[in-house]
């Protein structure tokens, strides 16, 4: 052992480290653990001379531990002579630290003191005993892992949700009559959420959303106002519908629901696909092809711009993100490509085959098989983790058809396109916005492109629209 210069005049400047892998108590255990190492510094008449602490952090897991690494910085430069703590697994949990702070305390002539029972490195003796109570504090995390690890898919396969954390918008959580975690509604909250569904698959956007929840009052479960992003997480969360969501699963859960399963899927398909598109759906297109038209070379989006004829035009513009084009200068008379798809969207809606397509309601079937399957993986999970009468193997295989199947009727269980308007399709149009305009378009096409053509008078044959 090689001892520092303070340790030969006999002075201790000790380092106090106190830890706790998970605080619910907002600092109080550290401060408590700090209290009674400085309790043992007096009696030994050592100085504390820092306190290290790393709050809310496992020592078990591997993540980074900042004060402890400044801890040991400090012991090797000499800094400090001595470390307290309450106990040895308040120091680390694993086998690998010990060795390390045993070769450091070799090296420097560190003492380490805690408050449970002194143990003595310079010995052989005291560093076994060292090294065993590691592996002991080792154990006891693997096992209290493996038990939370066991508690969690019990839990899961009871459909129960985890408590912790942030509550959803819309619940509470509460505790069924035998003790098992649930939720319950916040009916005014319900409400809200079930109000603002409807209102946004009539067409209302996020944003504006937002901004009634905002101006009412409404806040999020943190305190906070709502945005776009925040009122699309809570509308499409499938919490609303009483569904708990894993990894690669979905299952019913033992909350009660506040939308159904058909509307659930309808506002999950809609808010994903308006993801990524900006503003929330809240800027109100400002020509009816807004987003429709594109290049039918590269597939680029054509933007309304005024034409060098000082014309509207929806013209191919260059930009980095859509690379080279063999036709970049491509446009179109823009008032004669709208009466165009205007004429051919009245002349459809005015099929009745049209008409009982576009409205029809989700199909019921479909909806009760997804059920019936996402009931079905829920048992296999239940049998898999709780009654342990299905193999992993079994159970894999099972699982996985079961999700595929599951994965197919979701797809088939897609949103209802908005409902078409009843009446004489003209009439309606004309007394329509456009807001109203475009949104009907984009229920009847999904795209435009445009080819190139000579320049002068309008030709409908470089137009080819897609229908729904």
């Amino acid at each position: 052992m090689k001892p520092t210069q303070a340790t030969k005049s006999g002075h201790i400047r000790a380092a106090v480290y106190t830890r706790i892998s998970k605080d619910q108590s907002n600092g109080l255990g550290v401060a408590r653990q700090e209290t009674l190492c400085r309790k043992l510094a007096e009696e030994k008449g050592w100085e504390v001379a820092a306190v290290y602490t790393d709050n809310d952090i496992s020592a078990y897991n591997g993540a980074p531990r900042p004060a402890y690494a400044r801890m040991l910085e400090d012991l090797q430069a000499g800094t400090v002579n001595a470390v307290i703590c309450v106990d040895l697994d308040r120091l680390t949990r694993r086998p690998s630290e010990i060795e390390e702070f045993i070769t450091l305390a070799d090296q420097t002539g560190a003492h380490l003191a805690n408050v449970s029972g002194d143990l003595d490195l310079s010995s052989s003796d005291g560093r076994f005993r060292a090294r065993i109570m590691g592996a002991v504090a080792r154990q006891e995390s693997e096992k209290k892992s493996e038990r939370i690890i066991r508690a969690n898919d019990q839990r899961r396969a009871r459909g129960a949700p985890h408590l912790g954390g942030v509550r959803p918008y819309g619940y509470l959580p509460a505790r069924a009559t035998d003790g098992t975690p649930t939720f319950r509604i916040v009916e005014d909250e319900a409400t809200r959420i079930r109000n603002a569904i409807d209102d946004h698959l009539a067409g209302k956007s996020l944003n504006q959303i937002a901004r009634e929840w905002n101006q009412a009052g409404t806040r999020t479960t943190k305190g906070g106002v709502f945005s776009a992003t925040t009122v699309r997480r809570v509308l499409a969360s499938p919490v609303c519908a009483g569904l708990l969501k894993l990894d690669r699963e979905t299952m019913a859960g033992n909350w009660p629901a506040i939308i159904d399963r058909a509307t659930h899927e309808a506002i999950r398909q809609k808010t994903e696909a308006r993801k990524g598109q900006g503003q929330g759906g809240g800027r109100p297109p400002k020509k009816l092809l807004t987003g429709l038209v594109r290049c039918a070379n590269c597939g680029a989006p054509l933007y309304w711009r005024v034409s060098i004829r000082r014309e509207g035009a929806y013209v191919h513009v260059a930009k980095p993100e859509t690379g080279p084009c063999v036709t970049p200068g491509l446009s179109i008379n823009a008032e004669s490509l709208e009466a165009q798809v205007a004429a051919g969207v009245l002349s459809r809606l005015d099929t009745p085959e049209v008409r009982s397509e576009m409205n029809r309601p989700l199909a019921d079937p479909t909806a009760a098989f997804l059920e019936q399957s996402e009931a079905a993986l829920s048992t296999l999970t239940h049998d898999r983790y709780v009654r342990g009468i299905v193999s992993e193997r079994n159970y894999l295989e099972a699982a996985e058809a079961l999700r595929v199947k599951i994965a197919t009727l979701q797809m088939e269980l897609a949103a209802p396109l908005p409902e078409l308007p009843k009446g004489d399709p003209a009439t309606l149009w004309d007394g329509a916005t456009l807001e109203e305009r475009h949104r009907i378009v984009g229920t009847m096409v999904s795209g435009i492109t445009v080819s190139e053509g000579k320049s002068g008078d309008y030709d409908p044959e470089r137009i080819s629209i897609t229908w729904r």
